[in-house]
Order: C-alpha cells, then structure tokens, then sequence
C-alpha cells in the first residue's frame, strides 16, 4: 500500500479555543510540490546562455533554494489544512492556523503542527442557581412633570432684553485679543460671538467679566488658558481681551397649556401631550429594564460557566474598539498608543465576545430560528409604530440590510426567554429616579475611565 501524501492527527490543547494538527508530509509529495514551485521559477528567470524558462531545474534549485523551501511550505500548509478541515467537520475555525515545530530533515518526511484556533464548545450548568434582579421601573407623576418642563425647556424662544446679563442669556460679543501695548489685534477680532453667559463651555473668565454688562457695554478679560487646552498655541498661556457685548437675549419659556401642545403636533390638549410623553418615557424605561436584565443575566452565567475566548475574536473586537475611538476622535494613533489602547480595551472585548459566544451557543443549541412568518409579523409591528406602510419599512430595512439584523434581534430575543427560565428571576421595583441617579454613576465611572485610557495613551 503506497504511502499517503499527508497525514494528521488532531489533538486538543489545554485552552478549549485550541486544536493542535501534528501533520507529515510524504518525501514524494514534498518534493512534487518542490517540483511545482521550481517549474513555476523556470518560467520567470533569465539566465545568460538560455532562452527564458529553459532555466535546467537543477540550477534553479541551487541558486533558489531558500525560495523554493519557502514557497512549497507556503502550499502545502493551506493544502494540509484544507485536509484538516474536510475530515473534522465539526471544527469551526475562527482564524487562519499557524505553524510551528517545523521539521525539515532532508530525505525524511516534512512535519509541522498546525495550531488551530477554533471557537470553544460550551456545556451549559449551573443555571438553576443563578439569581438575577428584574428591574421593573416606575414612572411617578413628579417624573412626568419633570419631562414636561424639560420640552417646554427645549422648545424655549430668545427674546432681546434690556438689563444687565445674567447667567443663562444669551450673548452676541465682538472680542479682539490686547497686544504688549494695550491696543486691540484687529486683525484677531471676532465678531458676533454667540455665547451662553454661566455656561460651562465658556472660559470662567469670561463669565465673570460678562456678567452684570448691559448691551453696548465693553470690558477687558484676562485669560490664563489651562495646560491641557485643546488648542497647542494658547495652552498655559495668559492673554488679555478687549469685549464688547452686542446683544442680551432672554430664554422664555413656554407655558404648558393646550397651545403648546397643538404646537407640537398631533395633540389637541395638554393632557393628551403628557400620556405620550408617560407612554414614551414607560417604554424607554422598559428598554433599560430589558437591556439591564439581559446584561445581569449574562453575567450571572459566566460566573459559573467558563466561556474561553480565541484570542483572533479579542483581538478584532479590540480593533474595532479602537477604530470606534479614532473616528470619533479624529485622530490617529501610533503604534505604541495602539498597544497601550489594546491593552485597557482587552478585558471589555472579551466580555463582549463570551457574550456573543454563549448566545450564539444557546440559538443553536436550543434550535432557535426565526422564519418568515414571525419575521414578517414584527415588520407590520414596526409599520404601526412608525405609522407607515408594510411596503415602506421592508424597503428601508433591505436598503440597509436591516432584515438580517432584524432576524437577528428576534432570536436573540427568543435567546433570552429560553435563559430566563432556566434561571431564578427576582423582581425589583425601582423609580425613574433611582434609575436616573444609577446611570448618571455609570456614565461618570465610564468617562472617567475614558479619559483614563486616552491620558495613558498618550503618555
């Protein structure tokens, strides 16, 4: 029986997200290959007292060695791969492999091992002792009104006033930076400046100085621009500032009544203006419910189901993290920022990948799948809602190749009924309030550790 050309054996590793492929390749087939690749360089070399690609191969095997070594090795790895993955069917590859213990004895058959990421299977236990909180969130009628106020708020008008500023108006400023003699830079001034007087964009300077002027009144600004200012040419400098205010407008706010309610649509009284406003702000708050629930019940399972991540998934979700922040940046970032950005978005990226793997996991474990039927049905959902047609949200949806994200929502959604009845649930009522002040930690927690990842990026 004639030798066969490639030979493995597939073995586990110690991480779940790895296969080791020991691989031999046959002295014949080797050198086939070998044959191949020195037929190839033939074509292409030019030798003095030779026509081109009538090279002998004998000389070419001499003068490329290194070459064609390489270049076989470069086929026969996909083709022992390509072998791999026929016979284990089961494998799921998340990466292409890479090579290591290369043997290349000469006369003796080629060996390499072949390691394989592959995505790790999961064995589901334990879920009968996991306990998640149910948020259900109560919208109280202090929350409504405060929603109320806040419309009103950005719905406000500006009205010129004559009185001095205040913090809160508006103000239209001409300013020109004072050269070393006291004399204003015209070249420099601005004119028509828009500002909000006490507002947080605004220079403390400024506001001090602003407030208490009346319209066409001037005065003098001395700035000294922190160390971090945006703009490198200003940053830990003091500079002077003649200005003058142009213009005091006052915000007014609407009254709630039923003509501010006709003014923004379909409502005829204020009453019927504020059940949509409680109608949006329940729904809203259904959603963060959902959203929290989910999250809670994600981590409750990997506390006691180990879901090992394939280090090719981590680094693209990384990436991807990093594009994310350099677009909405705008900057771009070295090698070594790169690095230090990788290493502090690491353990968010694998928590989002063990998220993606275990739900994945269940949906195909469970069977779940979403046809055209139910997905047809959420589509005459959304029409409703949007108060549009059938036709209009599946054109918009195929435009955007929303119906394959749609299809997947819907079984993500069944996804997560199926987990919520494998686990104890506990229902927990919180207000809108309590809520609010909750989010309003985590977004300060997430700035923050924002901001620290960028200033240690950029040390």
């Amino acid at each position: 029986m004639s030798e066969k050309a490639i030979e493995f054996q597939l073995e586990a590793a110690e991480e779940a997200w790895k296969r080791v492929a020991h691989v031999t390749v046959s002295p014949d087939h080797m050198e086939a290959i070998r044959a191949k690749v020195v037929g190839d360089l033939r074509k292409q070399v030019n030798r003095p007292g030779f026509r081109k690609g009538k090279v002998p191969p004998k000389i070419i095997r001499n003068e490329y060695a290194a070459q064609v070594e390489r270049e076989s090795l470069e086929r026969v790895v996909p083709e022992a791969y390509r072998e791999i993955l026929r016979a284990h069917e089961e494998l799921e590859p998340v990466g292409e492999p890479t090579v290591d213990k290369l043997s290349l004895e000469e006369g003796q058959p080629v060996g390499f091992d072949l390691q394989i990421e592959v995505r790790p299977e999961i064995e589901l236990q334990g879920l009968e002792s996991c306990q998640v909180d149910r948020v259900e969130i109560e919208i109280s009628e202090q929350r409504v009104e405060a929603a109320m106020r806040e419309i009103a708020a950005r719905n406000a008008s500006w009205a010129p006033v004559e009185r001095e500023a205040r913090d809160g108006d508006a103000l239209m400023i001409d300013y020109a930076p004072l050269g070393e003699d006291g004399t204003p830079n015209e070249a420099e001034r601005t004119k028509n400046y828009a500002m909000e007087l006490g507002g947080t964009s605004v220079l403390p300077e400024f506001n001090a100085a602003l407030a208490g002027l009346q319209k066409g009144e001037d005065t003098q600004v001395e700035v000294s621009y922190p160390d971090d200012y945006p703009r490198e040419d200003l940053a830990g400098k003091t500079m002077s500032f003649e200005v003058r205010v142009n213009e005091i407008k006052e915000k007014q706010i609407p009254q709630l009544d039923d003509d501010f309610a006709k003014s923004l649509g379909p409502y005829e009284t204020l009453e019927e203006l504020k059940v949509a406003v409680r109608d949006d702000l329940v729904k809203t708050a259904e959603n963060e419910s959902k959203r929290h629930f989910r999250e809670s019940l994600i981590d409750e399972v990997l506390k006691v189901n180990a879901v090992a991540v394939p280090p090719t998934l981590e680094a693209r979700y990384v990436q991807a993290m990093i594009e994310d922040l350099k677009h909405s940046s705008g900057r771009d970032f070295d090698a070594e920022t790169r690095k230090k950005l990788a290493e502090s978005y690491s353990p968010s990226a694998r928590r989002a990948t063990q998220r993606w793997l275990l739900v994945d996991h269940i949906k195909k474990a469970q069977g779940i799948e979403v046809g055209e039927e139910e997905l047809q049905v959420r589509i005459e959902e959304i029409a409703a809602q949007r108060d549009a047609t059938v036709e209009q949200v599946q054109q918009a949806l195929k435009s955007k190749n929303g119906l394959a994200h749609l299809r997947m929502e819907l079984e993500e959604d069944r996804v997560f009924d199926w987990l919520s009845e494998q686990v104890q649930v506990k229902v927990v009522h919180k207000s809108a309030e309590e809520l609010d002040a909750e989010a309003a930690g985590e977004a300060e927690a997430a700035e923050t550790a924002q901001e620290k990842t960028e200033d240690e990026s950029e040390k």
